[in-house]
């Protein structure tokens, strides 16, 4: 794999050539820089806009809780949540469980918008572990949406890794729940 450096000083990979074409280590590095740049994308935002990120709140939320999902981005976990506490923060909410309460409803509305056609390699699925696990008790708030998907979703004719998943998602939820499922008693 050849590189070049970057402004920043960072190397670069740009996909090797012959006959095994590109590799997945190659896909895997891009996939991260592009995660990190839309996370700066985001940061930015919030630090520009301040107060009025509140207009695009739901959109940035959406952006932040995607990158979230996707599994290569673990290493930026913590600036994840910073983003999350700072667009909390600009808006006058106490934390991130404050910016979920405010968007739960719409989140879980633009999820299950599109369930009906899920498998296991859906993203969605994986924005879905997010919401349920991140947002704590204010999944109790969405309870009906969130078994409407799992009535649908879970169904013996549907992708058996999907519907695994599922079971993985609702097992974490149940482990605690007066504070996720329960949670409104």
């Amino acid at each position: 794999m050849t590189a070049k450096q970057s402004k920043t000083g960072r190397e670069i990979p740009f996909p090797p050539s012959g006959k095994h074409g590109i590799t997945a280590s190659f896909w895997c590095f891009w996939q991260v820089f592009y995660l990190e740049q839309l996370l700066c994308c985001v940061e930015n935002l919030v630090e520009l806009c301040q107060e009025d990120c509140k207009e695009i709140s739901l959109q940035l939320t959406k952006v932040l809780v995607t990158i979230m999902a996707i599994p290569t981005a673990g290493h930026l976990y913590v600036k994840l949540e910073e983003a999350m506490s700072a667009l909390a923060e600009v808006q006058h909410i106490r934390d991130a469980t404050g910016l979920y309460k405010q968007h739960i409803s719409q989140l879980m509305e633009w999820l299950s918008s599109t369930h009906h056609g899920w498998s296991s390699c859906s993203p969605e699925l994986l924005q879905l572990d997010v919401v349920a696990t991140q947002s704590g008790p204010l999944i109790a708030e969405v309870l009906k949406d969130f078994i409407s998907i799992l009535k649908t979703c879970l169904h013996t004719s549907k992708d058996p890794r999907m519907r695994l998943k599922l079971f993985s998602i609702l097992s974490q939820l149940l482990q605690s729940p007066g504070e996720t499922v329960n949670s409104k008693g």
